[in-house]
């Protein structure tokens, strides 16, 4: 795969630092396409991995940039897939986990398999979207050492090979004023000047120089008559000759010509030089370098005297042209010196060739800094070497681009927690206290104030701001840098601080240096956590800084503070202040080296604190170990004494002993006895494998009948709790094995009991098998198997795992015994492992252990071979008899459904019945104990022997159940309520803790009184049981008579306990019942006057929130009575003596306050008398308020007045303006119409008089029908001004709402255009006025084709100021009237505040493409320019305001004075604005711009068949019928449209059929759609359109279209029909509701009929 193709990022730092890193590192992916896990394959890596991986073929193009990580990993199988696993996990979650470094084993796929593997381990970095993973090596790393090769590395080569940008794309700084010239020499001049090309006749001196650069066309117009060389035509042949070439060159090349070296150079030669050019062209040598001339002087003289070229390869030159005071600037270059001898033979001077290699001596040079850090803090393993490291690295080799460096660690004290009180006295207390201390310093004074040895910050946990403001820091932030940038001042400014603040600068002053002398903003990299480049130092830190040995020893004028954190680190863990080259600018190239110096930092630090971290805890846990080692080892030694002592007597007892009880109580300690010495022995062995004594006695074995005798003892124990016990080998290849049979005995009885513990159902299966060479014994169970987290540390000394097992008990060393043990046979032991999927139990789990065992005896110690054979014991010895009598205790209690069962034992032997024995101890304790038969005592231990121990004691007196662990007890408890529990405190699943815990929480068994019992006897465990809940706490071992004492005592005590409970729970109902039904409100205080009850009439009177708690009931008392009342309650509580007041509630609510002293608070009562004091108070204020009545009147009623005549006059106005511009149309409409009627009826009269005689129609009535059409012209022009007059007066009053909204469309803008236009052709017809519509250029350069945005609002704008144009030129006294409207198009807003468009920008072509893009912003402009009278000055400013028309509206006819106001709304809600620019006598322009966008083109649909727009009513009534007739119901309930409708359609070639409602419309269409007798059978069977009112009698619109859309989907109408809405409804929201309701389109009326015909057959060729 390409490099490219894994998209890593093409920075030269990030490839640089991975490459120059000493050690294998690689990138991984963060994720991957489809996953969300980080990609485990490399996709790049550095020569030292793949030398590690790949050896010879490291080099190969697909493994540098596809590294083998998975390959390489340690381990087949299995073994590869859990590393890989391991590996993939700590990436992902290594922050949460507190893991910064993982080691790996890697097998270097050269040579093949190895016997150790290379260890190293792994650090990673963020840099998104990638995983930065760095390595240190654990162990010796293999090298492969190639053969010389020509090419260099693959990395390196293409940093190297960076290609430089062309000199051409290189702008050269402007040529300065020459004195006597004109600033811009190309400039034209009315004299003739030096800059000036040369007249004709001198044209041919000059072709010569024909390289087409810059710097020839400065040379051509170089004042050369005043210079030393002279006019250029005088110049000798060789200097034109080699000034030539120097212009051709490519490269940086110069000539030093003449006497005084002369400088004349070309276009490469001026970048170089940088701000020298063009000042120094043409000046002496000693004058354009004089900085270093010292040098080169004298270098120019011996090439001038001897005539020998010098050259020079990386030399270092110091140029002055650093900032703006020109100081010394650090460049290296490659030049050389070569003598031109001219005619005579002489040198008339030399070239002078030069190339810069600055930056690849830098760049090499702070490599090698990054190498050297690397090698030297890779393997630092603690901080203290991390400093000494970096400190070595930092003295040697960067003195010269790290001037001075401060190196500080953070300390982190975490925050206390945050109190109300805390905060107030102490707000620093709540902020995060970071402590800086200075781990080194180069190049700094000693003593100096700017580099203190601490510093103290107190940090905002959420900004990591610091909480004193850093006045002497001011922030000059870089957009898109990844360095942000800050300059100190040198004189801080002083700030007051506040109390706190004050507080906090005295501590923080106790600490470290005042602000004003450590300046340097900590606090900033810690929020940002990236470098911070501090563009200036004060001139009083940088006094001697940097003066060290082989550096610049200037005063350092920049620094960077660089923070070093790990992945995830709030606070960073180190910061380095370091100071910036002095003598090179902080470039592109700097930065970079300061990012790979900040993450190489990162890495290394990183990994330096996570071996250091695990050292520390390496040597904790050693010396933990050590302790517990010795600890058993000497307590095991210690009880085998008293346990032989024990056994012995014991074992006696037994055999002499007949009476069963006795009997079986031996036998119960004996049993116990060999369980503790199984553990000793277990203790003893675990101690001589660690303390190395541990020896075996190896026989030769067949090892699989040896193992399959002793796996079958445990058949009984496993069988019984119906688990398959499955024991097989398979002797293929068998061979003699060497073992020690008592410790073989021990892993086979270790791995057969865990398996049989943590399986509850399935199988156990133990198989033995051979293998070349070795021999294999596994145990596989379907367990709950363990989980991956703890797989690696399941044979880890004293670590149990946290699955659910038969027992609790155990001491976690059974498993690393076991592995000991392997061990010592030469072996080892594996694990495979499926936890339980808790989703899907059904699905496999499970777990399997194998041994390995080697056969032979080789690989063992011969002084430990026996090679005799006899005497071969295959019967377990005390260690197996202890196992298998542990494994048949963990039986599971048969049944919970009845007593016997629950009081049962399940183990393999029984109580035999002793009623004599019972009797006695019964009668024995008869006089103490009143246990009654009845009582019921729940035992919860996982142990079968305590169960059976406590049930024999207890069994006497009461009934016992029997529970394995607390959640079983639960389920007991529930079941059967026992009086009593007796509960372990370590059991699996639930232990006793929860198990108390539990019960607790829950109301119903809370009561139930519980008594722990338990081995852990110290303090804190007895503390933690009782505080759990529990009511006792007896430590084992215990004396039978103190359980039965205690557990007599808390039965009873429980018992009495659940009776008060029930008999408090009705006198505490009984008394809640009367509390809330009294009228008064009641209530309760403890001793200490706090309110403890209320009853629900107290919280009615005081309006007190029953949900908050009464600790703040005081604060709804009112405020002048809070201090009496909480005096009369102290008063109360102390003298005994009950007292009364009446007070005042917040609610305004009165009452009377009784309280009463009781034996342990107060009780009172709150008895409401708002009613008394609102009848008090009332009849005092009746006074009072005649009088202020009598005063607000007066001015309420002046105020009324006022108010009344301003909405009157406002009324009066709007319906002025609305009823006259109405009355005018109106009275035109009426006129018009009884004018056409009369001639109509006088037609009709005379064509009924005609009879048969043909009919000629003469002049005067073809002249009459003429005016009539005019008149219905007119009629139609009246409607459209009502039209305009209606939408204006609804615009205003949305405007006044605040509801008028945007709703954009698509539409095509120049054909909406001329549409809305074409409107008033008829009115420009009538009244002669011109009318030109101009498209600018702009768009048909443009392409503006569709936009969207609102066309209603569009159209409305633009028809007002036609109709104010036509309005006014119609006016005009002038023969030639014209309105011209002009629309342009652009990407810019308008200038100026004019709603003018801009030109059209120089690359038109660009905004072009850009405007094909839908959605891109455009301006539309449109201009209405009228040649009416104008407006006069005063009429400008008032001309948008509402209700303002200009002085000339008087001479024509209505007007509202809202068009333009309703017009300068829409524009600013549309985006855009409205002006006009006249002069008085001359016209009017209007103009305004929208903001729109771009539409795409429409989806593809079938065109309908134009209709042309309409210029009089007639144009519809020629349109031409379709081929087919439409068949059109009209429903509609006002008769006047119904019938005018219907004549319009028919006269359009369609069929109709009417319906006055929704009721009548829907019997319509189902008769057409059932084809009822009477409906023509050559009609379809729908409508082809129903056009609908929506605002009809009987049944309106929406309804009648619900009802037909529900009888379509029911299939009552087999096929759909299209509904069309008609109606005077124009808001938004009552469209998009017509539209819910199911019907297709909505026209809001008035409609034009060309507009319904086309709607109605476009919906039908879409269908």
């Amino acid at each position: 795969m390409p490099f490219r193709a894994r998209t890593l990022p093409e920075t030269v730092q990030l490839r640089t630092f991975i490459e120059t890193y000493p050690y294998p590192a690689f990138v991984l992916n963060k994720r991957v396409a489809g996953k969300h896990a980080a990609s485990l394959i490399p996709i790049f890596s550095n020569a030292p991995f793949r030398n590690l991986v790949f050896g010879p073929k490291e080099n190969d193009p697909q493994n540098i940039v596809v590294g083998g990580l998975l390959e390489a990993l340690a381990g087949s199988g299995f073994e590869g897939l859990e590393n890989a696993r391991r590996l993939g996990e700590w990436i992902e979650h290594s922050v949460e986990k507190g893991t910064p470094s993982f080691v790996v084993d890697l097998e270097p796929l050269w040579l093949g398999k190895t016997p150790s593997p290379v260890q190293i381990e792994l650090t990673k970095t963020s840099v998104e979207p990638f995983w930065i993973i760095t390595s240190v090596p654990r162990s010796q790393i293999p090298k492969y050492v190639p053969p010389p090769r020509q090419e260099e590395d693959v990395l390196l080569t293409t940093l190297k090979a960076q290609p430089s940008p062309p000199l051409e794309k290189q702008p050269l700084p402007p040529l300065p004023e020459w004195a006597g010239a004109p600033a811009d020499p190309t400039a034209p001049s009315p004299s003739k000047s030096a800059y000036e090309p040369q007249p004709t006749d001198k044209e041919p001196v000059l072709q010569w120089l024909t390289a087409g650069t810059k710097m020839v066309d400065y040379v051509k117009n170089f004042p050369w008559e005043n210079h030393p060389l002279g006019p250029m035509e005088l110049w000798p042949q060789s200097l034109k000759t080699a000034l030539s070439a120097v212009m051709a060159a490519p490269y940086p090349w110069a000539i030093w010509w003449g006497p005084e070296l002369c400088l004349l150079y070309n276009d490469a030669y001026a970048a170089m030089s940088g701000t020298k050019h063009p000042g120094f062209f043409g000046k002496a040598g000693k004058t354009a370098w004089g900085e270093l001339w010292e040098e080169l002087g004298p270098l120019s003289d011996m090439v001038l005297r001897e005539k020998k070229s010098v050259a020079f390869e990386d030399d270092l030159l110091f140029f002055g042209r650093l900032t703006d005071k020109l100081l010394p600037e650090e460049t290296y270059h490659t030049w050389a010196y070569i003598p031109i001898t001219i005619e005579d033979g002489t040198i008339g001077g030399y070239f002078n060739t030069t190339f810069e290699s600055t930056s690849k001596i830098l760049y090499e040079r702070r490599i090698q800094i990054l190498r050297t850090l690397g090698d030297k803090t890779a393997l630092a393993r603690s901080r203290v070497e991390f400093v000494e490291a970096m400190k070595r690295v930092l003295t040697e080799d960067a003195h010269k681009d790290i001037p001075f460096v401060a190196f500080y660690f953070n300390v982190v004290d975490a925050p206390p927690k945050s109190g109300r009180d805390l905060e107030h006295k102490h707000p620093h207390r709540s902020r995060i206290r970071v402590t800086s201390t200075l781990a080194f310093k180069i190049g700094v004074p000693e003593g100096h104030p700017a580099i203190p040895d601490r510093e103290v910050h107190f940090l905002d946990p959420v900004t990591l701001h610091t909480m004193l403001p850093f006045t002497s820091i001011r922030t000059v932030a870089s957009a898109g840098s990844t360095i942000e940038e800050v300059s100190l001042l040198d004189e801080p400014t002083v700030a007051a601080n506040t109390p706190a603040e004050s507080d906090l600068a005295t501590e923080r002053g106790k600490e470290s240096a005042p602000v004003g002398d450590t300046a340097w903003p900590f606090f900033d990299v810690f929020s940002a956590k990236k470098p911070l480049h501090i563009t200036a130092l004060p001139s009083t830190i940088g006094k001697g800084f940097g003066l060290r040995k082989n550096g610049w020893n200037d005063a350092p004028r920049e620094s960077i503070i660089m923070p070093i954190a790990a992945e995830g680190d709030e606070v960073p863990i180190a910061v380095m202040v370091l100071g910036v080259n002095t003598r090179r600018p902080y470039d592109e190239e700097y930065q970079t080296w300061i990012d790979l110096l900040h993450m190489a930092l990162n890495s290394t630090l990183t990994a330096t604190l996570g071996r250091e971290a695990e050292l520390k805890k390496a040597e904790q846990l050693a010396q933990l170990d050590a302790a517990k080692t010795s600890f058993f080892s000497s307590a095991s030694h210690e009880l085998r004494t008293p346990l032989t002592l024990i056994a012995g007597p014991v074992q006696e007892a037994l055999r002499m002993t007949v009476d069963p009880r006795v009997k079986e109580q031996l036998s119960l300690t004996t049993r116990n006895i060999e369980r503790l010495q199984k553990l000793v022995d277990s203790l003893m062995d675990f101690t001589r494998v660690e303390g190395g004594r541990m020896y075996g006695r190896f026989r030769a074995t067949s090892l699989a009948e040896f193992t399959t005798d002793l796996a079958e003892l445990f058949r009984n124990p496993i069988e019984k709790n119906k688990i398959e016990f499955n024991v097989t080998s398979d002797r293929t290849n068998e061979a003699t094995a060497y073992v020690d049979h008592d410790l073989w005995e021990k892993i086979v009885f270790n791995l057969i009991g865990n398996a049989f513990k943590y399986t509850f159902a399935g199988q156990v299966h133990v198989h033995s098998k051979y293998r070349p060479g070795w021999a294999e014994f596994s145990v596989s169970d379907t367990g709950c198997g363990i989980e991956a987290n703890e797989q690696d540390r399941i044979f880890e000394r004293f670590h149990r795992s946290s699955a659910t097992a038969r027992s609790h008990e155990g001491t976690g060393i059974g498993l690393a015994l076991t592995r000991e043990l392997v061990k010592l046979h030469g072996g080892y032991i594996t694990l495979e492992s499926t936890p339980e999927d808790k989703d899907n139990p059904k699905a496999f789990h499970g777990s399997t252990f194998t041994v390995h065992i080697p056969l032979g005896y080789e690989h063992l110690p011969s002084a430990n071979v026996e090679e005799d054979t006899n005497g071969v014991r295959v019967g377990p010895r005390d260690y197996g008899r202890a196992m298998i009598e542990e494994a048949k205790a963990w039986s599971r209690i048969k049944s919970r459904g009845d007593d016997k069962d629950l009081s049962e034992s399940a183990g393999s032997e029984s109580i035999p019945t002793s009623s004599g024995g019972e009797s006695n101890r019964s009668a024995e304790f008869s006089g103490f104990f009143r246990f009654s038969h009845e009582d019921t005592v729940l035992i919860v231990d996982d142990n079968s022997d305590v169960r059976r121990f406590l049930r024999s004691i207890l069994r006497p007196y009461c009934n016992t159940i029997e529970a394995e662990n607390g959640i079983e007890g639960l389920v007991a408890i529930e079941e059967k309520s026992p009086d009593l529990v007796l509960s372990d405190v370590m059991m699996p699943g639930m232990d006793g803790i929860q198990f108390v815990s539990t019960i607790r929480e829950r109301p119903r068994i809370s009561w139930i009184p519980v008594i722990l019992l338990t081995a852990k006897s110290a303090e804190d465990a007895r503390v933690e049981g009782l505080t759990s809940g529990a009511d006792d706490y007896i430590s084992k071992p215990f004396k039978t008579q103190e359980l039965l004492a205690r557990a007599h005592l808390h039965l009873n005590l429980g018992k009495r306990k659940r009776e008060l409970m029930d008999l408090f729970e009705e006198r505490t109902r009984e008394i809640k019942i009367v509390s809330d039904l009294s009228p008064v409100g009641i209530f309760r205080t403890n001793s200490r006057g706090e309110m403890t009850y209320t009853n629900r009439r107290w919280h009615e009177i005081t309006d007190y929130p029953s949900s908050q708690p009464l600790t703040n009931w005081v604060w709804n008392v009112h405020l002048e009575f809070q201090k009496d009342v909480l005096e009369l309650t102290t008063r109360v509580l102390k003298t005994g003596e009950g007292a009364s007041m009446e007070i005042r509630w917040q609610n305004e609510c009165w009452t009377k306050l009784q309280v009463e002293k009781i034996a342990n608070g107060l009780i009172g009562t709150v008895t409401d008398v708002s009613d008394r004091h609102l009848y008090e108070a009332a009849r005092i204020a009746q006074a009072q308020e005649r009088e202020a009545i009598a005063q607000l009147r007066a001015a309420d009623a002046e105020r009324q007045r006022a108010e009344a005549d301003e909405r009157r006059r406002a009324q009066e106005l709007l319906v002025d303006v609305t009823s006259h511009e109405l009355r005018q149309p109106v009275s035109a409409i009426l006129n018009c119409s009884q004018l056409v009627r009369t001639n109509l009826s006088n037609l009709a009269d005379t064509l009924r008089k005609s009879g048969a005689t043909p009919f000629v129609p003469t002049k005067p009535l073809l002249k009459q029908i003429e005016e009539d059409l005019d008149a219905l012209d007119s009629i139609y022009q009246c409607g459209l001004s009502q039209e305009r007059i209606a939408n204006d007066v609804l615009s205003l009053s949305r405007l006044q709402l605040d509801t008028l909204s945007i709703h954009t469309v698509d539409f095509q803008l120049v054909p909406e255009l001329q549409r809305i236009i074409s409107i008033f052709s008829n009115e420009l017809k009538m009244k002669k006025i011109n009318l030109d519509v101009k498209v600018g250029k702009s768009v048909t350069v443009l392409n503006i084709d569709r936009i969207t945005s609102d066309r209603t609002r569009f159209a409305q704008i633009l028809t007002n100021l036609m109709s104010n144009a036509i309005k006014f030129t119609d006016i005009a006294p002038i023969q030639n009237r014209r309105i011209v409207v002009n629309l342009d198009v652009s990407l810019s807003p308008p200038q100026v505040n004019k709603c003018i468009a801009p030109p059209l920008p120089a690359n038109a072509g660009d905004s072009a493409e850009k405007a094909k893009d839908p959605g891109t912003l455009i301006y539309v402009y449109v201009a209405v320019r009228d040649s009416g009278p104008g407006l006069k000055p005063g009429d400008l400013a008032l001309l948008f305001q509402r209700f303002q028309q200009g002085s000339n509206s008087h001479e024509v006819f209505g007007g509202s004075g809202l068009g333009l106001f309703v017009s300068r709304k829409l524009c600013e809600l549309m985006g855009g604005n409205i002006d006009v620019d006249s002069v008085y006598g001359q016209g009017a322009t209007f103009r305004f711009y929208l903001k729109m966008k771009t539409a795409g083109e429409p989806a593809p649909k079938v065109a309908p068949p134009s209709t042309p727009p309409m210029v009089r009513a007639k144009a519809v009534v020629a349109a031409p019928p379709s081929q087919t007739a439409y068949h059109i119901l009209i429903t509609e309930d006002n008769i006047i449209n119904q019938t005018v409708l219907n004549r319009q359609l028919k006269q359009a070639g369609f069929t109709t059929e009417l319906a006055s409602n929704g009721k009548e419309a829907i019997e319509k269409v189902k008769r057409l759609a059932f084809g009822t007798e009477n409906i023509d059978p050559s009609l379809p069977r729908r409508f082809d359109a129903i056009l609908m009112d929506c605002e009809m009698p009987v049944m309106d619109g929406h309804t009648a279209t619900r009802e037909i859309r529900r009888l379509e989907s029911e299939g009552v109408l087999p096929l759909r029909n299209r509904i069309i809405a008609l109606t005077g409804n124009a808001r938004q929201a009552q469209i998009e509701a017509s539209l819910q309701a199911g019907m297709d389109d909505v026209m809001i009326k008035p409609y034009k009929i060309d507009e319904l015909v086309l709607k109605i057959r476009e919906r039908t060729l879409q269908d």
